[in-house]
Parts: structure tokens; sequence; C-alpha cells
């Protein structure tokens, strides 16, 4: 039985801006069409789009997993932590608990840092 060809999707979901997300849209073209001059037919059809996804359908759907992986990454970051502690303030999300978390993690893990150049510079 011969490989009958038929269309197939490769998902790529991406937690970025919708610049970025272009930025990676064009790339991908670039990979399957290096050659955008070149006279039609393509030996293989394709095409791409770009699609936001947000709110509940992102977080309930395919990129649940995706969501809060950026989420983690995000509390990793000293200076998101501020931004998302000071969000959670001024719009009464849901999320204060997590935000709180995360600053206090961040406040630990820098107050340790500091704790240990102090002794450093001091020599003690």
């Amino acid at each position: 039985m011969p490989d009958e060809p038929g269309v197939w999707e490769v998902r790529l979901g991406l937690y970025a801006t919708q610049q970025q997300a272009e930025e990676i849209k064009e790339r991908i073209t670039g990979l399957v069409c290096p050659d955008p001059g070149r006279a039609p037919p393509c030996p293989v059809p394709w095409s791409v789009s770009l699609l936001p996804l947000s709110g509940a359908g992102a977080e309930e759907g395919a990129y649940r997993e995706l969501v809060e992986q950026a989420r983690i990454e995000q509390c990793a970051e000293p200076a998101r932590i501020e931004q998302r502690a000071e969000w959670a303030r001024t719009e009464q999300r849901a999320e204060p608990a997590r935000t709180e978390q995360c600053a206090e993690s961040a406040q630990q893990e820098h107050g340790e840092e500091s704790a240990q150049k102090d002794q450093g510079a001091g020599g003690t």
C-alpha cells in the first residue's frame, strides 16, 4: 500500500508577544519555503497561520502545560515578580496568592544571596 498524501498539521504553541510570534512564523515560513521566488507549484503544498489564544481557551486547551510553564518561568525572574505583584494588587486578580508566593520565594533567595555576599565581603 503506497503512502498516500493527505493533510497533516504540525502544531507549535508559543507563549510570546505578537511581535515574537510573527517573527517565529516568518522563520518557520523560511524553513518550509527556502526559495520564495521559486515558481509554483511547491513540491509539498503548505499553508501557515498565526492564531492568538488567550484566557480560558489557552489555559484549558492543548496548551495548558505551556501556560503553566510560562507562569513558573516568570516567577523565576525577579523583575517580573514585582510587576506581577503590582498587577495583582491593582487589578485585584485571582492570582495574588501565587504572586505573593513568587515574591516571597525571590526575597528569600535574594536575601540569602545578599547575606552570603555580606559574609564574603566582611571576611567572616
